[in-house]
């Protein structure tokens, strides 16, 4: 029988594959056959040798750099955004190292670029949930030096802007992106954000409501206005998204909630209509996905979209 010596970087590497494996498995059940999965051993980078099963001892730069992307991803996933980083420069590093070889040639030129600017791009990323934003900027801009025109990439850019309330650097990005990817949802929720937090509440609301349907739209607008200091229009947004959905309690809560804030603060409160007398619920309004894209977070004082997906995956 013969045998496979490998190296210690492929034995990492190999080490890497089978602990993403067992982590993207987890809570899965496995409903292939044992004669399937001996088949798909010979796919997935095995050697069958006298009915036993081997890793083959190269590891190509597609799989490095495939295996490092996607524990960077696992990582993020689990909130460990130093982790991802790290994972994600390793990626760099397989691309810089082996610019011609392997996979990551293809017939038609070098995808090299692309497959570097991805991976800046989710380092960017991982800065911005770290609240390092000049790092994170740096990322983003090599990465559009590479491939000036990805939309994720702009996408990203200006969600991060946003992050740091600046608006007009995050429009600039945000419309960039939405000019390339028009019918992208993340964009135009971003942009929608970036115009409400600015002040330009009616294309805000085209934005929004073109993904959302004009009922999520008004409450958006009302929960950024509120998180704002402007709970006078923040009531005007949420009575509007009560009139087009009298029935959803979500939007019931916000009002209810923006009154109780405006009662202590000594503001006047206009009389609340019959159907805000239920009871509050244990859930916060602001968790439910159809509603608040957004949510005030520490150091930042402009709402933050929870749905982490506008971020180009």
């Amino acid at each position: 029988m013969g045998s496979h010596v490998r190296t210690p970087s492929q034995c990492r590497l190999v080490g890497l594959a089978g602990l993403l494996s067992l982590t993207l498995a987890a809570g899965c059940q496995n409903v292939n056959g044992p004669k399937e999965l001996a088949n798909n051993a010979g796919r997935d980078g095995l050697e069958t040798v006298q009915g036993s099963h081997s890793f083959t001892a190269k590891v190509t730069d597609q799989q490095a750099y495939n295996v490092h992307m996607d524990l960077g991803r696992v990582h993020e996933l689990r909130g460990a955004h130093e982790a991802a980083i790290a994972e994600y420069l390793q990626a760099l590093e397989v691309c810089e190292r082996s610019p011609g070889r392997g996979l990551l040639h293809v017939a038609a030129g070098s995808n090299l670029n692309a497959r570097k600017a991805k991976a800046h791009r989710r380092i960017a990323s991982a800065y911005d949930r770290l609240g390092q934003f000049a790092q994170a900027e740096t990322h983003y801009r090599l990465a559009l030096q590479l491939t000036p025109n990805d939309h994720h990439i702009w996408n990203d850019a200006g969600y991060s802007y946003y992050l740091q309330n600046r608006w007009s650097d995050s429009e600039r990005a945000l419309r960039t992106a939405a000019s390339m990817a028009p019918e992208d949802s993340r964009v135009q929720i971003n942009l929608g954000l970036t115009l409400a937090a600015s002040g330009k509440i009616d294309e805000a609301y085209n934005c929004l409501a073109k993904v959302a349907g004009p009922a999520v739209a008004h409450a958006n607008l009302g929960y950024i206005l509120a998180a704002s200091g402007k709970r006078a229009e923040a009531r005007e947004h949420y009575m509007a998204a009560l009139r087009l959905q009298p029935e959803y309690t979500p939007f019931q809560r916000a009002l209810r909630k923006l009154d109780e804030e405006i009662q202590t603060a000594g503001g006047g409160v206009t009389p609340k209509p019959s159907f805000l007398a239920v009871q509050p619920e244990p859930t916060a309004f602001w968790q439910d996905p159809k509603i608040a894209r957004a949510s005030a977070i520490t150091g930042i004082p402009m709402p933050r979209p929870l749905d982490l997906t506008l971020k180009a995956n």
